[in-house]
């Protein structure tokens, strides 16, 4: 029974490095699910911005017209002031669309960042796991050789 002992202490450093091994392994593989609804809600929250943004231009677009239809109506000539207006207007217009999509990027960019961040949380936890059992069970092993070298005189 004695020599058990040290046999047990080595064979539990064995299965504590495996398990190790294990938890690492399903620790990956846990991160990679966490990315895939990131990915997802990435790709939905770039589309809606897209789509407010084709709304806007649209929107855009008719006020314009509608400008241009009421200057032609008053009897207001196309050149001059009016043109003027209208070309501000526009240039308002496509400045807060480029915003919106500049403000959709960054926020994608956010979702992102913090959908892979904790993903790594989970990778660095495995990472941890496995260094965890690799110390803990070369410690074993190491005290149940030594344990076997010191009963017998082996080594």
């Amino acid at each position: 029974m004695a020599a058990a002992v040290p046999a047990i202490s080595v064979i539990s450093g064995v299965y504590g490095i495996y398990s190790g091994m294990q938890q690492s392994k399903e620790a990956g593989k846990a991160a990679s699910e966490q990315e895939k609804p990131t990915r997802q809600q990435a790709a939905l929250t770039e589309d809606q911005y897209r789509e407010q943004a084709s709304r806007d231009r649209k929107t855009a677009d008719i006020a314009l017209a509608e400008n241009r239809a009421r200057a032609a109506a008053s009897g207001t000539e196309a050149n001059g002031s009016m043109d003027i207006f209208n070309s501000a207007e526009k240039d308002r217009f496509n400045q807060e669309i480029e915003w919106l999509l500049k403000a959709g990027k960054s926020n994608v960019a956010l979702g992102i960042d913090s959908g892979y961040a904790a993903a790594d949380v989970t990778r660095s936890q495995g990472k941890a796991a496995l260094g965890n059992a690799l110390a803990g069970g070369f410690k074993q092993i190491g005290g149940g050789v030594d344990d076997l070298n010191t009963r017998y005189n082996w080594w």
